[in-house]
Formats: C-alpha cells, structure tokens, sequence
C-alpha cells in the first residue's frame, strides 16, 4: 500500500512539472557535429550534447554555443529554422508570436529560414535582422558581416550598412531578392544585466535590484535585498563578470594589485646617465649612446623598485597580498 501511494505521488509530481512546463514556449535544438553545449536557467548550468543525445529543449534566456567544428539546428515555433555552422554563440532572448529574437554575440556562417512569425536576429556589431517567409545567409569575415537574401520576400537590416563596396550607410537597408549587404563590424559593448549600478574598489557591480551590497575595503558582502518585489531569479555582475549567489550571502574579495604606470624612456635615461634634468636633446643623444643590453637593464631595475613600493603599500593597508 506505501508503495502504491509513492508511486501515485510521483506519477502527480511529474504531471504537475510537465504541466508547467508546457506553459513555457520552447525551441528544439538538435547537435549535428562535435562541439555544442547549451546553458540553461539563471545558474547558467552548461550542458554537451553528445551523438547519443543530440537534442533538447531551450527556453527564453538560455544559451547555445558550439566549437570551431560545431554544427547545429534550432527549430521555431512556426516553421522558423536557424542552421549554425562553425564557432557560434546564440542567446534566445524571446519567443513570442510577434518576432522571435536571437541574440548572436559570436558567429561564423548561419542559414536563417524565417516562418509564419517574424525572427529577428541582433548579429555581432550591433546590427540587426529582421526576415519572414523567406531565407538569410550571414557569413562573418575579417572586419566585416555579410548578409544575403536567398528568399523571395524581403529582409530588413539595421545597422552600418552598404550595398557594394566602399559606399557604407547609417540606417534601415531593405534586401530584397538575391541582394547582398556589406556591414562594417564596429567595436560593440552589449550592456550588462542589471539596472542598479554601484562601486566597490574600481570595479562596477551590476544587479536587477535582488542584492543588497555592503561593501568593506577589499571585502564585499553580498546579501538577498529585503524587498518581495525584488527579481527571484537576480544576476550579478562584479567587474562585468557574472557572480553566482549560491547561499543566503556571500563574500567577494578583490586580490586585484595595483598596475603600475608604464615606464617612462626618461626615467630609464635618467638612470643610465645620472643626469636629473633630460632635456629632449639629451633624450635623443641618450637613446643613441646606450646599448639595447643597457636600456632593458635599467628598466627591470625601475619595475623591481615599482613592484617592492607596491608591496610596501599593501603591507601597510593590510591587504592580503
């Protein structure tokens, strides 16, 4: 009779797990070569899938990535496929009826085939696609992506875009049919998770308002904020790198040393010759008279003492060296 009611009990766990589940909408990725893993949930926990298991589920806010050699699938709702091929890194920022959108941090060459509902895909440099009923190819090279529509309905693209080669533009580009798009790839900071923003020894700390921070020289204690409004599912960042709460607080300490200031070819001089006073003319003779062998001595000299007046201070603040 235990057994029978354990078992009951289980089989309505599963059901009730199942029945959230299916709440959630989802995307079905499928591994055709070695190496692609996913990253599930706000823990991030990563996941390989191997030839024995080469398929899975991912819902908004996961994450696929995939090696030099890596080869894989993503099906959308709605007959939407993305087909990734070589190192790639995509982030299902959301699903919904109105646009998917894919977030590509990392991208070598991807087939985009958009469906019955819109996919936009934000690419590397800040641009983005917008497509339907028809097909993508993004291919990325040396300094710059390149986009073609090998559909028959047109392709939106946002971003530093040209048509042919040496005309660049600022705005929204229309591809249609077999047209092609030249997009410069710019230097681009995503921002970081996170609306609060604070600072503790030099670095930026980043949360969603989850966190009560309290911060102590080179010590950091990070607290649940007291707030039953506050994201259950917070992330924060110190220094732009992701830090994960596991318990009820957390300390962080920052063994970062101080970098000391490049040297100068003055001070070097100034250390061969004896001479306090190095005018530019003096630089010039300088640099002409001493030896390669002279000049590398004289600057391991200069960044020993730099390296010891560190230490000295961090004895004296009682930093853990």
């Amino acid at each position: 009779m235990t057994t029978t009611k354990s078992l009951r009990a289980l089989l309505a766990g599963l059901l009730l797990c199942s029945g959230v589940a299916s709440g959630q909408e989802m995307v079905s990725v499928r591994r055709l070569a070695d190496t692609v893993s996913i990253r599930r949930g706000p823990a991030r926990s990563e996941h390989i899938l191997y030839y024995f298991a080469s398929s899975a589920d991912l819902a908004a806010g996961d994450e696929l990535e995939q090696g030099s050699s890596g080869h894989s699938e993503i099906a959308l709702s709605g007959g939407g496929l993305v087909e990734l091929h070589m190192q790639a890194h995509v982030i299902i920022s959301r699903l919904d009826p109105q646009g998917d959108v894919l977030r590509f941090p990392w991208l070598t060459l991807a087939h985009m085939t958009g469906g019955e509902r819109p996919l936009i895909c934000e690419l590397p440099g800040g641009v983005a696609c917008r497509l339907q009923q028809t097909q993508m190819e993004v291919r990325v090279e040396p300094g710059r992506i390149r986009v073609r529509n090998r559909g028959s309905q047109p392709i939106a693209v946002r971003g530093v875009v040209s048509i042919e080669r040496g005309s660049e533009g600022d705005g929204i580009l229309t591809l249609g049919q077999g047209q092609e798009a030249y997009l410069p790839i710019v230097r681009y900071l995503p921002e970081p998770p996170g609306a609060v923003q604070d600072d503790w020894n030099d670095l930026v700390l980043r949360h969603g308002g989850g966190f009560a921070l309290e911060p102590s020289g080179p010590e950091l204690l990070v607290r649940p904020a007291d707030d039953p409004e506050a994201p259950p599912d917070d992330v924060l960042t110190v220094g732009g790198v992701r830090t994960r709460v596991a318990g009820q607080t957390l300390h962080v300490t920052n063994h970062r040393r101080p970098v000391p200031e490049g040297l100068s070819v003055v001070e070097i001089l100034t250390r061969i010759t004896g001479n306090p006073n190095m005018t530019p003319e003096a630089v010039q003779a300088g640099l002409r008279l001493a030896t390669p062998e002279e000049l590398r001595a004289a600057g391991a000299a200069l960044t020993a003492e730099q390296d010891a007046e560190a230490a000295r201070q961090r004895g004296q603040s009682g930093e853990k060296p």
